[in-house]
């Protein structure tokens, strides 16, 4: 199983942003990778939010590539 971790300044980068978007589209996706990095199920993110796990997995490639870059 794969790890979905960010180190904890990228995870309040996120969370700064999610808190300043003001798209839903982009809220939502950044949602799936705090909540991912925060030790939930793919499953769990994916039924919370209504999408498929193979949008979860995408959002958190580059959400995190992003995120990485960033900080």
């Amino acid at each position: 199983m794969k790890s979905y971790t960010l180190n904890m300044s990228e995870l309040n980068t996120l969370k700064t942003l999610h808190s300043r978007i003001r798209e839903r589209r982009y809220a939502d996706h950044l949602k799936a990778v705090i909540f991912l990095s925060s030790g939930w199920l793919m499953e769990d993110v994916a039924e919370t939010l209504l999408i498929d796990r193979d949008s979860v997995r995408k959002y958190y490639k580059h959400i995190n590539q992003v995120a990485r870059n960033i900080c």
